[in-house]
């Protein structure tokens, strides 16, 4: 396991100790904790009840083997890569992020054709995206920008258009991938420097998310994520693809990609 796995466990772990107890986040919000459950294939699972003597200070004490032994014994698992919620409280799914963990990618290479179905899912035109993808290729042709182009700067075709991003990158956060909606999808954030002690954590909502992270994001274009072999899809599907793709440096680009850094 790496870090920020070893963390998220540590915190579903520490959650398990407050069942029937209240917690106040050092965001501010109270939480009374009536039940844990944790996505498991299809289904919701319940970790065990913890013995008295399990404590935060405890867990935060754990090497990685003895918390992968505690967490096997206790039925504390980590969720699939198809999951949107780390684990879910009161039945409201929430997605825990490390915050000193590497930054993530939000949004993996992936073509207009994802996108699409994204826009399709929240009931939204891809005509505003398809202007700034647009903006990006006659910007990047010309030198303006280079590949990876961060919200800082100053001719980025996304900086001062959260209000186009904002429902796709709620989307592939909380609720699926450019080709499925997630089993387990996730309402909120828990964002935490701490997994044991929940002084340190912030509850963030989706839009409070975005907005907070939106500074740091970087768009890129790129080959990875392209179909092999453009015409070999299905007329409409290509048609989707190719309306990003350019021919650019040898290789087709066409992959939209959104990462922290």
């Amino acid at each position: 396991m790496n870090a920020g796995e070893v963390a998220e466990l540590k915190l579903i772990a520490t959650l398990c100790c407050y069942i029937s107890k209240p917690i106040i986040f050092g965001s501010g919000q109270n939480l009374f904790i009536n039940q844990i459950q944790l996505p498991s294939g299809h289904t919701l699972c319940s970790p065990k009840i913890f013995h008295p003597n399990i404590t935060p200070a405890l867990i935060s004490s754990f090497s990685v083997s003895q918390l992968s032994t505690f967490c096997l014994t206790n039925g504390i698992v980590k969720a699939g890569p198809f999951s949107k919620a780390d684990v879910y409280i009161n039945g409201i799914g929430y997605s825990v992020k490390y915050s000193n963990a590497s930054p993530p990618a939000l949004v993996n290479h992936t073509p207009r054709n994802g996108w699409e179905f994204v826009a399709k899912n929240k009931g939204i035109s891809i005509a505003h995206l398809d202007t700034l993808i647009a903006d990006y290729w006659q910007k990047r042709l010309i030198g303006t920008i280079s590949e990876d182009v961060p919200n800082t700067h100053i001719s980025s075709p996304f900086r001062s258009n959260i209000n186009i991003l904002l429902p796709y990158l709620e989307y592939f956060i909380f609720e699926g991938t450019g080709s499925r909606l997630s089993k387990h999808p996730a309402s909120e954030v828990i964002e935490f420097s701490n997994p044991c002690n929940f002084s340190t954590w912030k509850l963030l909502n989706k839009t409070q998310l975005v907005q907070n992270i939106w500074p740091r994001l970087v768009f890129s274009i790129r080959e990875k994520g392209m179909p092999t072999n453009t015409n070999s899809l299905p007329q409409l599907k290509k048609n989707s693809v190719m309306l990003w793709a350019r021919n650019y440096q040898g290789s087709l680009k066409g992959s939209l990609h959104v990462r922290i850094k």
